[in-house]
């Protein structure tokens, strides 16, 4: 962090986050204190993580302006899931069940200041849901919108959230699934050896292979078009 921040404007929250019973608790826990760390002293908050990558800044900025116009507090984003890496700048990428695009909704990528969390970064109050244009088969937008969900199909497929959380070294995923805030332990390791291993081969049969929530992620298709918006360690 300190060798990238050039301008000198980070700030280190220390701090003890585990709950082995529950570790979403422990996530969202970590979320909270560094919105609190903040405090009133910025307008919006940023929740982007260090696996994704937001291709087009200015339209999340729009989107926040329009937010801020209906005093709406919060931002989703859509997201791509890379899976596994199979080859220089060629991934697997989650789909839908006949291989068109597929959008995660993880929660916000942006609050504003004083939100509370409530589960991982998903923040308590209304929030503005911009969706791909076209876009009927990510599985969120396969229910009713509630009250206090505001869609917009305000965006083109190449502005989606590239997240590369699985499309990574095998060391790097084991480390992942040994410490992340979902299900962890024997499951996690389960899924290591049975699904994301094996995909190089068998990503064709691959069907509804989420590790923990159903119909999330129904099938896998090649994807060869983010190699330009990745890290070199990561291409």
């Amino acid at each position: 962090m300190t060798g990238v921040d050039v301008r000198g404007i980070h700030r280190v929250v220390w701090g003890e986050w585990q709950d082995p019973v529950n570790p979403m608790l422990a996530d969202t826990a970590q979320r909270q204190a560094g919105i609190d760390a903040l405090g009133t002293g910025v307008d919006w908050i940023l929740q982007i993580d260090n696996d994704e990558v937001l291709p087009d800044v200015e339209a999340l900025l729009r989107a926040i302006d329009e937010a801020e116009s209906r005093s709406i507090p919060a931002v989703e984003w859509p997201m791509r899931i890379l899976f596994r890496r199979t080859g220089p700048g060629s991934f697997l990428e989650v789909c839908s069940e006949d291989g068109d695009p597929r959008y995660d909704y993880p929660g916000p990528v942006a609050v504003r200041a004083g939100s509370r969390t409530v589960d991982a970064r998903r923040c308590q109050g209304a929030f503005l849901r911009p969706v791909v244009r076209g876009d009927d088969r990510s599985l969120q937008l396969k229910h009713p919108s509630t009250d206090q969900e505001i869609r917009a199909e305000i965006l083109e497929p190449e502005q989606a959230i590239i997240h590369n959380s699985w499309g990574r070294t095998p060391g790097e995923i084991r480390r992942k699934i040994g410490s992340w805030g979902h299900a962890a332990g024997f499951k996690s390791q389960v899924f290591y050896w049975l699904r994301w291993w094996p995909a190089p081969l068998m990503w064709r049969v691959m069907r509804d292979f989420h590790p923990f929530a159903r119909g999330l992620w129904p099938r896998l298709r090649r994807s060869d078009d983010v190699r330009g918006l990745l890290i070199e360690s990561d291409r």
